[in-house]
């Protein structure tokens, strides 16, 4: 397992998987997928539809489309200078480094969420790396780090402090082996640094429906126009909070002169996807039509691979 994770591309999938994902939840994603995809070569051939089948319940569906479009520009290997790493779709200055330190063993600073908690604590930093300044100021701590012999190991090191003792909450101070000379423990203001990012989120309230035809088929749509863009979803649309109970004119564009035979409504949901709150009523409709044979109608067993979690929240709402 180790080699596997001083593989470059190893190293990259891991740690793209770690961005906004918790390290527990990723485990066994990261497993799955390298049983699938276990090196550039496979990934690079596969298509949009199965990757997304292999990322679903991380979410943030951009990183999966990057990793596909980087396989398919880089394959069969990783390049190793950060100038061409950095080109790449979906890796940024802390992919890079990371790829650089972690798989190629170069002198290459890291600034990951746990560095970032790290530094503000350690060295008093009242602010977050958000604008090009705050940035540049970790950056250098982390330049600072990725000096010397076996750089790597301490960059790992301080990732590995960050996830196991200097956590976000209830962090393990007693056992830091940096608390003799760390600001905010000897001050006793761990809570206060790093400070909070307020987090906004726009509230979005609309309908999402699924359509039964005749034979048994389901539609699905790649045409959203709110968010989870270009991904197989079931169709849905904004209404105001107070909308009839009925059935909204606005599925008429979704059926094509399609007869509804007989509707009924589920629970309604609540689902977050990056900035969006959202609150969904949830709509089954039967028509009267068997399914036209095109791809936007799909069998029952293939509802289960649809990627979005949003999805499995409608059946469940529904009761399908």
């Amino acid at each position: 397992m180790l080699e596997a994770l001083r593989d470059p591309y190893a190293v990259w999938i891991s740690e793209t998987m770690l961005q906004q994902t918790q390290v527990a939840t990723v485990k066994d994603y990261f497993v799955r997928w390298m049983k699938r995809f276990p090196d550039l070569d496979s990934l690079a051939k596969a298509n949009e539809a199965e990757v997304f089948k292999f990322w679903q319940g991380l979410g943030y569906y951009n990183r999966a489309k990057n990793i596909l479009k980087t396989a398919k520009i880089v394959a069969p290997q990783m390049p190793d200078s950060r100038k061409e790493l950095e080109a790449l779709p979906g890796i940024g200055a802390y992919t890079a480094g990371a790829i650089l330190s972690l798989a190629f063993h170069k002198n290459e600073a890291i600034l990951d969420g746990n560095l970032v908690r790290i530094f503000s604590r350690f060295y008093a930093l009242d602010f977050l790396p958000d604008s090009a300044i705050h940035k540049e100021i970790y950056w250098d701590k982390a330049r600072l780090v990725a000096c010397g012999e076996k750089a790597f190991l301490r960059n790992e090191a301080l990732m590995e402090l960050g996830r196991n003792v200097c956590k976000v909450k209830n962090p393990a101070c007693e056992k830091c082996p940096l608390k003799s000379k760390c600001f905010a423990f000897q001050n006793n203001l761990i809570e206060k640094f790093p400070p909070k990012k307020d987090r906004v989120y726009k509230h979005w309230y609309g309908v999402i429906f699924v359509v039964q035809s005749a034979d048994k088929k389901f539609f699905i749509t790649e045409n959203s126009e709110f968010f989870l863009k270009n991904q197989k979803v079931f169709p849905h649309f904004p209404i105001g909070e107070t909308e009839a109970r009925g059935i909204p004119a606005r599925v008429d564009t979704f059926l094509n002169g399609l007869e509804v035979t007989d509707f009924f409504y589920g629970k309604d949901i609540n689902h977050s996807i990056t900035h969006f709150k959202i609150s969904m009523r949830t709509l089954f409709l039967n028509v009267a039509q068997n399914a036209p044979k095109n791809s936007s109608w799909i069998a029952k067993k293939e509802l289960k691979d649809l990627p979005s979690s949003l999805c499995k929240k409608v059946l469940n709402a529904l009761k399908i």
